[in-house]
């Protein structure tokens, strides 16, 4: 009998550590995978933001050479062409802007940032870091909607328009809009550091 109890208490023990081992590994690869989901999210995530830097400085580039030339254009043009129709005006065009090829709005992109938000990568991240990153990509969507509104007006010359309208679209690509790329790419190189730093695989 007492042979009995101690074989029964040993297969008890023997199926109990394997159950507990098997939960063990289960769980300890979950984790894994869970640490290296979210190793490659941020490396796609910081990727991506090097990118939207990237497009972002030459878009700067670009409007500056537009600002220069623009400022002095400005200076032939005479006071009362302002204020007529766009397309009956000689004497302002905006291919007449050295350099001019578009509005050359930056275009960013925010694919890795919304996988990441979709996997629920980001629910497993250290709470400092998942704030940093939103704060990140709402930054870039101001501008992305700063940007749109002046597509809009460039869009919207009309045979209504003033040359001063035209004029005006210009003036915000080159002035507003040019300050406000240069901020964020200033603010985009602060916060790549500060994500990478925070990043697991930079302890």
């Amino acid at each position: 009998m007492k042979k009995n109890v101690l074989k029964y208490l040993a297969e008890f023990i023997i199926v109990a550590f394997g159950v507990f081992l098997g939960m063990y590994l289960n769980d300890r690869s979950t984790r894994n995978q869970l640490r290296e989901n979210e190793q490659k999210a941020l490396e796609n995530i910081i990727t991506e933001l090097n990118h939207n830097h990237d497009v972002l400085m030459a878009s700067i580039r670009y409007h500056t050479l537009i600002k220069e030339s623009f400022d002095s254009l400005k200076q032939t043009i005479p006071e009362e062409a302002f204020h007529r129709p766009y397309f009956q005006n000689k004497g302002f065009k905006y291919v007449f802007i050295k350099g001019w090829w578009g509005s050359g709005l930056a275009a960013f992109d925010d694919t890795a940032f919304e996988v990441a938000k979709m996997s629920g990568t980001l629910q497993h991240m250290d709470i400092d870091l998942v704030q940093l990153l939103s704060q990140t990509y709402k930054a870039i969507a101001v501008q992305e909607e700063f940007q749109q509104s002046i597509q809009q007006r460039m869009m919207s010359i009309s045979s209504q328009s003033s040359t001063y309208d035209a004029i005006g679209n210009v003036a915000i690509l080159t002035g507003d809009n040019l300050a406000m790329e240069k901020s964020l790419a200033t603010y985009l190189e602060t916060n790549i550091e500060r994500i990478g730093a925070l990043s697991p695989t930079a302890d």
